[in-house]
């Protein structure tokens, strides 16, 4: 898998400019405000049909402007085929494949795939359950179209059924008509989470062990007791005078946790900064991997000032993991200490993204 390259126009503050990518490690420098991190959201949006820094896509026009777009040649094997984008002030916004028709989210994820770690992503060790919830749903939701499936009818089973609970006067008649589908793709829904937990909890813990830190950690999926079409279906009647009091369904894959945890305590509230930098370093690497493994191709890593994210000895553990399979670009307003050392790679390459050269004459 080769990002070749990647054009903006009028993408935030890109006027119009064209990033030409090395198959191995691409460094992105330049001072802050000076678009690196744009350049990782656009593939980021490209590969996930989604950005990590909003969820307002009018943001993303170019002051003065009224669209948007962002495209990518990618290489596959022998295969070279583009993603596009464009999004206009209103926050609408389209995909395309191949420069033919539009195609929906479920269409593009996977094409590109990608494994970014940004400062924000901190919130998968310290954040609530919720943070935890959409990192396994993203990874299935690339690797599993299958999964995939299954949850996208199971929120749209559950937005119609927390409508109903919520509808003046309801009885209760009106929500248990949703109650046999919703645990069918819920049943689903487990069984893929569960093997997925299994999987990468033992990817993540044969990486810990490679660094020399003497911490017990384990990453466990949380399965539910009533797991199961039959349990859940039980479990819905049970909880049904609850759900119509609050307007909403209690239980679910909506409510699954997956556990973080360190010397047998959640790392989200007794890991050390240190330590829970390591710890989203290891998932991030296991999920690359996970990646790799399922869909046969590696995953293009992107790095967000990766020493905002972790001190220079522990960047340098994660730098020393990403082996030559990975293209990898990163973001940086310096080249030392451990990037020094990864800018000598073999296909590796340098970019100045300077104010200077934000727009095109």
């Amino acid at each position: 898998m080769h990002l070749m390259d990647l054009h903006l126009k009028n993408f935030r503050a890109f006027e119009e400019r064209e990033f030409k990518f090395a198959p191995g490690m691409t460094l992105l420098v330049g001072e802050n405000g000076s678009g690196k991190t744009t350049v990782l959201e656009a593939i980021h949006l490209l590969a996930l049909t989604r950005s990590f820094r909003t969820t307002r896509y009018g943001e993303l026009v170019r002051e003065s402007t009224e669209s948007y777009q962002a495209r990518a040649k990618v290489k596959r094997g022998d295969n070279i085929f583009e993603i596009e984008t464009n999004g206009l002030l209103d926050g609408s916004r389209r995909f395309l494949l191949g420069g033919a028709r539009e195609k929906s989210f479920r269409d593009i994820l996977g094409r590109l795939p990608v494994v970014s770690l940004v400062p924000e992503d901190i919130a998968l060790i310290r954040g609530p359950d919720s943070e935890r919830r959409a990192f396994m749903d993203r990874v299935l939701g690339t690797t599993d179209r299958t999964y995939l499936d299954a949850l996208v009818n199971y929120r749209h089973v559950l937005r119609q059924r927390n409508a109903a609970l919520r509808q003046s006067h309801s009885q209760k008649e009106n929500a248990e008509v949703w109650n046999e589908p919703l645990a069918e793709y819920a049943a689903k829904l487990w069984r893929l989470r569960t093997v997925f937990g299994a999987q990468l909890g033992a990817m993540f813990s044969r990486l810990w062990k490679r660094y020399p830190l003497n911490l017990e950690v384990r990453m466990l999926y949380l399965e539910p007791v009533y797991a199961g079409r039959e349990s859940y279906l039980a479990q819905l009647r049970l909880t049904m005078a609850r759900d119509l009091q609050q307007g909403r369904t209690t239980c679910g894959p909506h409510r699954d946790r997956l556990s973080i945890e360190i010397g047998g305590r959640p790392a989200r509230a007794f890991g050390s900064s240190g330590e829970q930098k390591m710890l989203l370093a290891t998932l991030k690497l296991s999920e690359a991997r996970y990646v790799h493994e399922k869909l046969g191709h590696p995953p293009v890593l992107l790095l967000d000032d990766l020493f905002a994210t972790l001190d220079e000895q522990r960047a340098a553990l994660l730098l020393g993991e990403l082996s030559d399979d990975y293209q990898a670009i990163l973001t940086t307003t310096r080249i030392e200490g451990p990037l020094e050392v990864a800018a000598q790679r073999p296909a590796s390459e340098i970019i100045n993204c300077s104010r200077e050269t934000l727009w095109l004459a």
